[in-house]
Protein backbone atom coordinates (compact mmCIF):
# COMPACT_ATOMS: atom_id res chain seq x y z
CA UNK A 1 0.00 0.00 0.00
CA UNK A 2 1.05 3.25 -0.89
CA UNK A 3 1.95 5.59 2.53
CA UNK A 4 2.29 8.18 0.40
CA UNK A 5 5.34 11.16 0.40
CA UNK A 6 4.32 12.09 3.34
CA UNK A 7 4.05 8.69 4.95
CA UNK A 8 1.07 7.90 7.54
CA UNK A 9 -2.99 7.21 6.66
CA UNK A 10 -4.25 6.16 3.11
CA UNK A 11 -6.09 9.88 3.22
CA UNK A 12 -2.56 11.46 2.99
CA UNK A 13 -1.15 8.76 0.22
CA UNK A 14 -4.38 9.66 -1.82
CA UNK A 15 -3.79 13.42 -1.14
CA UNK A 16 -0.24 12.88 -2.54
CA UNK A 17 -1.78 11.04 -5.23
CA UNK A 18 -4.01 13.89 -6.27
CA UNK A 19 -0.99 16.18 -6.13
CA UNK A 20 1.35 14.58 -8.21
CA UNK A 21 -1.24 13.99 -10.41
CA UNK A 22 -1.26 9.95 -10.28
CA UNK A 23 -4.49 9.70 -9.78
CA UNK A 24 -5.33 11.63 -12.69
CA UNK A 25 -7.22 14.25 -14.19
CA UNK A 26 -9.85 15.72 -11.83
CA UNK A 27 -13.15 14.64 -13.03
CA UNK A 28 -16.27 16.75 -12.03
CA UNK A 29 -19.10 14.14 -11.07
CA UNK A 30 -22.17 15.52 -10.57
CA UNK A 31 -26.12 13.38 -9.71
CA UNK A 32 -29.63 13.91 -8.70
CA UNK A 33 -29.44 16.57 -5.77
CA UNK A 34 -27.00 18.95 -6.60
CA UNK A 35 -27.50 22.24 -6.45
CA UNK A 36 -25.63 23.05 -9.02
CA UNK A 37 -23.59 20.91 -12.43
CA UNK A 38 -21.97 21.29 -15.22
CA UNK A 39 -24.26 21.37 -18.33
CA UNK A 40 -21.23 21.86 -21.31
CA UNK A 41 -19.19 23.24 -19.00
CA UNK A 42 -21.45 25.92 -17.35
CA UNK A 43 -22.51 26.26 -14.19
CA UNK A 44 -26.09 25.99 -13.84
CA UNK A 45 -28.24 27.38 -10.67
CA UNK A 46 -30.33 24.05 -9.01
CA UNK A 47 -31.28 26.15 -5.84
CA UNK A 48 -35.11 25.94 -6.55
CA UNK A 49 -35.07 22.87 -8.64
CA UNK A 50 -37.62 19.94 -6.35
CA UNK A 51 -37.92 17.52 -9.70
CA UNK A 52 -35.82 15.78 -12.55
CA UNK A 53 -32.23 18.03 -11.27
CA UNK A 54 -30.02 16.76 -13.62
CA UNK A 55 -32.55 14.49 -15.57
CA UNK A 56 -32.76 11.96 -12.60
CA UNK A 57 -36.66 11.59 -13.19
CA UNK A 58 -36.05 11.45 -17.59
CA UNK A 59 -32.68 12.29 -18.99
CA UNK A 60 -32.03 15.60 -20.65
CA UNK A 61 -31.08 15.97 -24.51
CA UNK A 62 -27.27 15.88 -25.48
CA UNK A 63 -27.78 19.53 -25.86
CA UNK A 64 -30.40 20.92 -23.49
CA UNK A 65 -32.25 23.74 -23.19
CA UNK A 66 -32.70 24.00 -19.44
CA UNK A 67 -36.26 25.93 -18.19
CA UNK A 68 -37.63 25.94 -14.38
CA UNK A 69 -41.21 25.19 -14.46
CA UNK A 70 -42.08 26.01 -10.67
CA UNK A 71 -39.56 23.91 -9.05
CA UNK A 72 -39.14 21.08 -12.21
CA UNK A 73 -36.49 21.13 -14.25
CA UNK A 74 -37.42 20.41 -18.06
CA UNK A 75 -35.34 20.39 -21.29
CA UNK A 76 -37.12 22.32 -23.79
CA UNK A 77 -34.61 21.37 -27.04
CA UNK A 78 -35.60 21.02 -30.17
CA UNK A 79 -36.72 17.08 -30.67
CA UNK A 80 -36.45 16.27 -26.67
CA UNK A 81 -39.10 14.30 -26.08
CA UNK A 82 -40.19 12.79 -22.64
CA UNK A 83 -42.28 9.48 -22.27
CA UNK A 84 -45.86 10.56 -23.27
CA UNK A 85 -48.31 11.03 -20.68
CA UNK A 86 -45.47 11.39 -17.88
CA UNK A 87 -45.64 15.32 -16.10
CA UNK A 88 -42.40 16.03 -17.72
CA UNK A 89 -43.94 15.60 -21.34
CA UNK A 90 -47.31 17.59 -20.13
CA UNK A 91 -45.08 20.55 -18.63
CA UNK A 92 -42.88 20.10 -21.90
CA UNK A 93 -46.09 19.94 -24.21
CA UNK A 94 -47.80 22.29 -22.56
CA UNK A 95 -44.58 25.07 -23.10
CA UNK A 96 -44.43 24.25 -26.65
CA UNK A 97 -48.15 25.21 -27.09
CA UNK A 98 -47.84 28.08 -25.54
CA UNK A 99 -44.93 28.97 -28.23
CA UNK A 100 -46.92 27.82 -31.06
CA UNK A 101 -49.52 30.35 -30.08
CA UNK A 102 -47.11 32.86 -29.29
CA UNK A 103 -47.28 33.17 -25.59
CA UNK A 104 -44.87 33.56 -23.25
CA UNK A 105 -43.42 30.46 -21.53
CA UNK A 106 -44.36 29.83 -18.23
CA UNK A 107 -40.95 28.94 -17.06
CA UNK A 108 -37.84 30.58 -16.05
CA UNK A 109 -34.52 29.75 -18.54
CA UNK A 110 -31.63 28.01 -16.36
CA UNK A 111 -28.75 27.62 -18.50
CA UNK A 112 -27.12 30.19 -21.40
CA UNK A 113 -29.10 28.13 -24.31
CA UNK A 114 -32.37 28.56 -22.82
CA UNK A 115 -31.64 32.37 -22.27
CA UNK A 116 -30.66 32.85 -25.60
CA UNK A 117 -33.31 30.83 -27.55
CA UNK A 118 -35.56 34.11 -27.75
CA UNK A 119 -38.46 32.43 -26.03
CA UNK A 120 -40.62 34.83 -24.07
CA UNK A 121 -41.03 33.75 -21.01
CA UNK A 122 -42.66 35.06 -17.87
CA UNK A 123 -40.68 37.37 -15.85
CA UNK A 124 -42.25 37.22 -12.52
Amino acid sequence: MNQGIRGGSPAAAAEDEVASGAAGPEVNVTGPGDKTSSVVDEEVDRSEIERNANGSEEPHSADPELWNFDGTEVDLADGHKYKMGKQLWYIQDRAKDAIKAGKPVAGQPMNAKAKNSGKDYRKD
